[in-house]
């Protein structure tokens, strides 16, 4: 069987408080857009699980939690041994979820096809259970996420047809972003769900797109700041996640083949907001 894992976007990112376990409190809106990796799954005649990816760095990584995930429900439920095979088309390290997205995918298909009745609860603990940003890939819609990633709230559907991913060559760590970040001031999120939908109903994505770790990253690669100067000319931007992608909402008058000139060295992906 072959299913889909959506790229990951944060339309917002706003940095709380950090916890003693070195987790941070976070405060985002999160959508989906429909740039797939695609995970064809298959039982296999060995008794053992297997997790390939179609990029070879990826097969050497020493934690393969879409493994674990595999290696948990076979040995939980008694289910078969499997043989999956993973096509990446969301850029690795680029702030797009693309590992959380996989996981959440085995999750959901796990669940659905062998008829195991876990609840929202239950496949959020789960999700946890191997990374924060997993729980929000279990939903389909854009929501409000809070805490450390398992606190969601679905806002519903409000379609964006014309979004452009630009994901510049660099690769990004999550944890460097976190650790440069020290210098963030803990505070109190400034938006609520009221605000979050009024931005939305309005399409008032200028007060909507914001991250506070761009800072960071800008500091760490100045070439991203630079990037995300050029991209301001066309629209409403912002980076998603940790970096290195950038979300560009056009405006009405975008001229997207000038931008292409303009960054001849990032690859561009024309998509939609998915829900």
């Amino acid at each position: 069987m072959l299913i889909k894992a959506p790229a990951k976007i944060n339309l917002r990112l706003e940095v709380n408080s950090k916890l003693d376990n070195g987790y941070h409190e976070l405060s985002m809106v999160n959508g989906k857009i429909d740039l797939y990796d695609l995970i064809d799954i298959n039982k296999s005649n060995n008794n053992y699980n297997s997790v390939k990816f179609s990029i070879e760095r990826l097969n050497q990584m020493s934690n393969n939690y879409c493994l674990d995930i595999v290696n948990y429900f076979s040995n939980n439920y008694q289910l078969d041994y499997f043989d999956i095979y993973i096509t990446k088309n969301i850029p690795d390290g680029a702030g797009l979820g693309g590992g959380s997205s996989d996981a959440a995918a085995l999750i959901n298909y796990f669940n659905n096809e062998y008829h195991l009745c876990l609840n929202d609860n239950e496949l959020i603990q789960l999700g946890k259970t191997y990374g924060a940003d997993i729980p929000y890939c279990l939903y389909n819609d854009i929501c409000y996420v809070e805490g450390i990633g398992e606190k969601i709230t679905s806002l519903g559907s409000y379609p964006i047809n014309d979004i452009y991913i630009i994901c510049p060559n660099i690769y990004v760590s999550t944890k460097d972003v976190f650790i440069n970040n020290q210098k963030f001031t803990p505070k109190e999120s400034s938006l609520d769900i009221t605000r979050i939908k009024s931005y939305l109903n309005s399409k008032d994505y200028n007060n909507l797109l914001h991250n506070d770790l761009e800072e960071s990253a800008f500091n760490l690669f100045p070439k991203l700041k630079e990037i995300k100067n050029i991209i301001s000319k066309y629209g409403n931007v912002v980076m998603s996640g940790s970096g290195s992608t950038f979300i560009l909402i056009p405006s009405n008058m975008t001229n997207i083949d000038e931008l292409k000139n303009e960054l001849v060295d990032v690859v561009i992906y024309h998509t939609k907001l998915l829900g």
